[in-house]
């Protein structure tokens, strides 16, 4: 939330980071996964949001609404807009059967959230992020997104998939106004 100590954030982790604190960022690193990055309209509170595969299962962005909500004290008051960052988008990811399951089964999209056709099912996850954030509550119109896939555009994203352990990471991150 902003006051904790130096040492407190550095040794920190996790997938979801709250501030509500003028000046303070919060932020998250990834490579094909999901970033989203939300901010309290009133407010100015943030969050960021890493949601890989199985952060996603476990609905990783209704806890970072929820975590927002109540870092603001006002759990269904606050006007909150989103914004989904690059990552592995359905042209590139490829899943096995109990992955695709796994996805399917963590929104309102179900099947809907995956492509079929060839050997393997891929995945639409801004699709179902899209999903989670409106079943958490923010408006469908308060969703913006930032297009590209990670693993397609070479020049402008990293992508462990594309290039393992030696590619780099994404640095997604929004402040506190004030």
């Amino acid at each position: 939330t902003g006051d904790e100590g130096w040492d407190e954030v550095l040794r920190s982790t996790g997938d979801i980071t709250v501030s509500r604190t003028p000046g303070v960022a919060c932020g998250v690193r990834s490579a094909d996964c999901v970033t989203v990055l939300l901010g309290a309209v009133e407010s100015g509170a943030v969050a960021a949001i890493h949601s890989g595969w199985k952060g996603t299962v476990l609905d990783a962005v209704g806890a970072g609404v929820r975590a927002l909500r109540e870092a603001l004290g006002a759990p269904e008051k606050a006007e909150i807009v989103a914004a989904v960052g690059p990552h592995i988008e359905g042209c590139c990811f490829e899943v096995g059967d109990d992955v695709a399951a796994q996805l399917a089964a963590c929104s309102s999209l179900g099947e809907r959230a995956l492509i079929r056709g060839g050997a393997r099912a891929r995945v639409d996850l801004r699709r179902i992020i899209h999903a989670q954030l409106e079943a958490a509550g923010i408006a469908a119109g308060a969703i913006d997104d930032v297009p590209g896939c990670t693993v397609c555009d070479r020049d402008r994203f990293f992508s462990y998939r594309r290039d393992g352990q030696v590619g780099g990471r994404l640095l997604s991150a929004i402040a506190v106004r004030g």
